[in-house]
């Protein structure tokens, strides 16, 4: 993969420009005859490398089920999970988990199914609706059938959405019995509309006259309803000829500004993604001003004014392509090294007043779709590992719901060091660890609420099973049994607490059998 690092920023500018105003094949397949990708995605194939991974205890929650060929073969651009326990991945790839799959697949827990024969091209965009999933990218047919650019599965099989768009679609957004469509495209269903455009069940229609750029062909790469709002991002200056900065909210009946909208960024400034939660828009993409306000990349709207999110990302090009939220966490995938001052690497989130990384991120390429869903956060793009395990352009973080003490050996002899993490606790307290019972000297847990420490069991110390508790508030805690013929000694990288001989081991009681 050809990297920023390797091409240099202004090369990399005029590039992302090319892809902008020319029609290309994203990742070298042959796609349907159309104009270019967003800058977005163009400017993701270009990802920088990451930091390199480190050690980092939150690593157990990334799920290690995707590395050899359980992964996805080609670039993730969209995902969406239904309420049944199944996430829907579309890009530009024809094989997930080692079975054929063309362009889109279904993860269900456990396994990878295909949506019967897929489509013949990309995949950008994915919304459900019940049993309905709408998909939309670049292609030409869905389950060999004729599907200009978006089609729907029903579960068994393919539809088209009339006679579709003109152009490429990035973005789908399902609102009852409305289907909000967004892409490059100048017609639906024949008729002529700007970018954006509504399907019914029965017919295309337009919103307003669409959006427009001041210099060059406008694009819409994210939508999202939230209520009768219906919030559009992208490449665009104005909404129905009213000024609107790469943002706007149509009401149903008319188009509104955001403010002033976002401006900055180089070489020029889009929206990619967008997300809402209650009465709150987070929006993000390529910027560093929102409504005249410092933000670097990622930022709030609560409906009358904007509001960065702390120092917002950054890194070498820090662009942020995805956005989910959970609660009070807003999860934001990308190209960024750093939020504020944490190490992110790609994905990190945001709970109302800091940021937090997810372990040591991802790594070999950048994040371009996120779905949160049954406390589980779905991580799509080009990558090559998150974690530190091998996963390919798929990955799943397991978000933490109870802090957790997690142990690498649970046997060895005598004189074994056992390596143990703790994460999920709160940050900076003091942890008393102790082993049936015997207490250690008081550790600090760091600013993530994590801890990593190792236990040496002395020579002499006697066969058994030894209980474990790290006690913030709330505790954890876990056995681990000197049983084997063999010691173990991890190499912990840190001096390991000494657990002296004298310290008893748990033992069974065995009460007398009474036989009548």
């Amino acid at each position: 993969m050809l990297t920023f690092k390797r091409l240099g920023k202004w090369f990399c500018a005029a590039l992302i420009l090319v892809f902008m105003l020319a029609t290309v094949a994203w990742g070298g397949r042959a796609q349907p005859a159309g104009p270019a990708q967003p800058a977005a995605l163009a400017s993701f194939q270009q990802t920088a490398d990451l930091a390199p991974m480190g050690l980092y205890p939150e690593d157990v929650y990334w799920d290690d089920r995707f590395m050899d060929n359980n992964g996805v073969n080609g670039s993730v651009g969209a995902i969406a999970a239904d309420s049944n326990g199944n996430v829907y991945v579309g890009g530009d790839f024809t094989v997930a988990g080692g079975m054929p799959a063309n362009g889109i697949a279904r993860w269900d827990g456990s396994a990878w199914h295909a949506l019967g024969s897929g489509v013949d091209g990309s995949v950008y965009a994915i919304a459900v609706s019940g049993s309905d999933v709408y998909v939309g990218g670049r292609f030409a047919s869905a389950g060999g059938m004729p599907a200009s650019r978006i089609a729907r599965w029903d579960g068994s099989a393919w539809h088209t959405l009339g006679s579709g768009v003109s152009g490429d679609v990035y973005a789908i957004v399902v609102s009852g019995n409305n289907v909000y469509v967004g892409g490059t495209f100048v017609s639906a269903g024949g008729m002529p509309v700007s970018r954006i455009a509504r399907w019914d069940g029965s017919a295309w229609h337009a919103l307003g006259s669409g959006v427009n750029y001041n210099y060059a062909s406008p694009i819409v790469s994210a939508i999202v309803v939230n209520g009768s709002d219906v919030y559009v991002g992208g490449w665009f200056t104005s909404a129905s000829g009213m000024p609107a900065n790469h943002i706007a909210r149509w009401d149903g009946s008319a188009w509104h500004a955001l403010g002033s909208g976002v401006s900055g960024g180089a070489p020029f400034p889009f929206v990619r993604a967008i997300a809402v939660n209650e009465s709150d828009v987070y929006v993000g993409g390529n910027f560093t001003s929102a409504g005249g306000t410092p933000a670097n990349y990622i930022v709030r709207w609560d409906g009358g004014a904007w509001h960065a999110l702390g120092a917002g990302v950054s890194g070498e090009y820090p662009t942020i392509f995805a956005l989910a939220t959970r609660g009070s966490n807003v999860y934001a995938g990308g190209s960024a090294e750093f939020a504020g001052d944490v190490q992110i690497n790609g994905i990190g989130y945001w709970n109302g007043v800091h940021w937090s990384r997810l372990g040591s991120g991802i790594s070999g390429g950048g994040v371009s779709a996120l779905a949160v869903a049954n406390d589980q956060v779905f991580v799509g793009g080009g990558f090559t590992s998150a974690g530190g395990k091998v996963s390919q352009n798929f990955a799943i973080w397991h978000i933490p719901t109870a802090p957790k003490l997690h142990l690498t050996y649970t046997t060895g002899a005598p004189g074994s060091t056992f390596h143990f993490t703790a994460v999920g606790f709160p940050a900076s307290s003091q942890a008393v660890i102790k082993v049936n019972g015997y207490a250690f000297p008081t550790q600090t847990t760091s600013a993530n609420g994590d801890l990593t420490f190792a236990v040496h069991t002395a020579s002499s110390a006697r066969p058994g099973k030894y209980v474990v508790t790290f006690s913030v508030n709330p505790q954890d805690s876990l056995t681990f049994e000197l049983d084997s013929a063999a010691p173990v000694r991890p190499d912990v990288g840190l001096p390991p607490l000494e657990l002296p001989g004298s310290v008893p081991p748990r033992t069974m009681l065995y009460l007398p059998l009474v036989t009548r």
